[in-house]
């Protein structure tokens, strides 16, 4: 996903010395001995950087002061590894919690490293006082050896460099970091005060990604329905495109609804029709077992017999039929009405039989004020309201519930306008979307 390679991206610069300049009023870090070979050095640094093993650095692993649950009290944080995201962040803080085995004790500033399964990534900062399973090493930069910023090592540690190192270093079914070998990782250190300026360029960079990809999340689940909602509202609603003074108002067919009726208000030029004065519906017929086949015959005709056979508004052509009654032609607007009701699709692929778990629908031949494709947006809007009607065991909706609706119709070249700039809309949106699916 382009969000974690990004976060990536930014943590392998921060760790490089890539991400902010050095200064020559800063001083050269202390070498802790033993210093690496050549051989060793996983990547290049700044010449004032030094490569430190983080078991020289701090106690890594070991060292942690542990409480009995007779000393851990009742109100304390008390934080498990299931507590912890991955990728870094809290799901729960969890106090009052009935404990049975020893815990580590940490203190606020102190890192909170998860050793089980590290390609999950559970490093955090505590930002309290508390304890923990003892599946989680405690790291106190007040302990170490050179001087670190808490933020950088908690960054270091989040690295797709540490992590892949982690993971080559982990042991057991349920695979743990070894601590031996975790003690020898070595940590590309900076001067503090650099560290101090990669933290500072860093932080607001990956909480910004954080929102952006919060944001992306959210349009793909409830809010992009939200928004797909909000953009056919204004569509069916004259809201969406302008009204122009070329455009001829719409002539009345039928009768007029009541006041009642009216969901809400539309264009003067637009008029409310009933659905079977500018629409013709046909209801789909089910064929009995022996008139149905598995494979494409010369003369015979595909047979869709419901939702299952209708993808993301496509149509999945498996079954055939050479005794078809009831034919949708190229171009119907197709609805299930059984079982999954709602499901839209145009009819691209010419004449076909339709079971009764789908209807067809098409302009009338007396008249064309409406096109499919301006029909297939009220209907989508009103999917909710169409779903809501479905009754009965396996849900299902009837002829009636679609002659019975009341459309708000626009003028032609206004309907035309107007799917026109709805799909432009949901294209966009869809690439939005798409950017979650990629890497860089």
């Amino acid at each position: 996903m382009v969000f974690k390679e990004l976060r990536n991206k930014l943590l392998q610069k921060a760790i490089t010395g890539q991400l902010v300049p050095q200064l020559d009023s800063e001083p050269v870090v202390e070498q802790l001995s033993p210093a690496p070979k050549p051989e060793e050095v996983p990547f290049a640094i700044p010449d004032k950087w030094k490569w430190v093993q983080i078991g020289k650095l701090l106690p890594f692993g070991t060292g942690a002061k542990q409480a009995s649950p007779d000393q851990i009290p009742c109100d304390a944080w008390v934080l498990g590894l299931e507590d912890i995201a991955s990728n870094g962040g809290l799901i729960s803080k969890n106090r009052n919690v009935q404990v049975s085995s020893t815990k580590n004790a940490f203190v606020s500033g102190n890192i909170l490293y998860g050793k089980m399964r590290p390609y999950l990534n559970k490093v955090i900062m505590a930002d309290e006082d508390g304890f923990c399973t003892t599946e989680i090493f405690v790291l106190d930069v007040h302990k170490a050896a050179l001087p670190v910023d808490a933020e950088y090592l908690l960054y270091f540690l989040r690295s797709p460099y540490f992590i892949s190192y982690a993971i080559t270093c982990s042991k057991g079914q349920k695979p743990r970091l070894d601590t031996k070998l975790g003690q020898r990782a070595l940590v590309p250190l900076p001067p503090l005060a650099e560290q101090q300026r990669i933290v500072a360029k860093l932080k607001p960079l990956l909480e910004e990604l954080d929102t952006m990809e919060h944001a992306y999340t959210e349009l793909s689940g409830p809010m992009y329905s939200h928004f797909k909602d909000l953009i056919l509202q204004k569509a069916i609603s004259g809201q969406l495109v302008p009204q122009l003074d070329i455009e001829l108002a719409v002539e009345q067919l039928g009768a007029t609804p009541a006041t009642e009726d009216v969901p809400f208000a539309i264009p003067e030029k637009w008029k409310w029709f009933k659905f079977d004065s500018c629409l013709k519906l046909i209801s789909g017929r089910d064929l009995s077992s022996n008139q149905i086949l598995d494979s494409y015959i010369e003369g015979a005709l595909p047979y869709l017999t419901g939702a299952s056979q209708v993808s993301n508004g496509a149509l999945i052509l498996n079954r055939w039929t050479n005794a078809p009654s009831v034919i949708s032609k190229q171009g119907d607007l197709l609805i299930t009405c059984k079982g999954t009701v709602g499901k839209l699709a145009f009819n691209t692929e010419g004449s076909m039989h339709i079971a009764r778990q789908i209807m067809a629908i098409r302009p009338l031949p007396s008249n064309s004020c409406l096109s499919i494709g301006f029909c297939r947006l009220l209907l989508e809007f009103w999917s909710a309201k169409i779903t809501a009607k479905a009754k009965g065991l396996i849900p299902g909706i009837t002829r009636q519930d679609l002659l019975q609706m009341w459309l708000p119709v626009p003028p032609l070249a206004e309907q035309k306008r107007i799917v026109e700039r709805v799909e432009a809309i949901f294209a966009e949106a869809d690439k939005l979307l798409a950017l979650k699916e990629l890497s860089l």
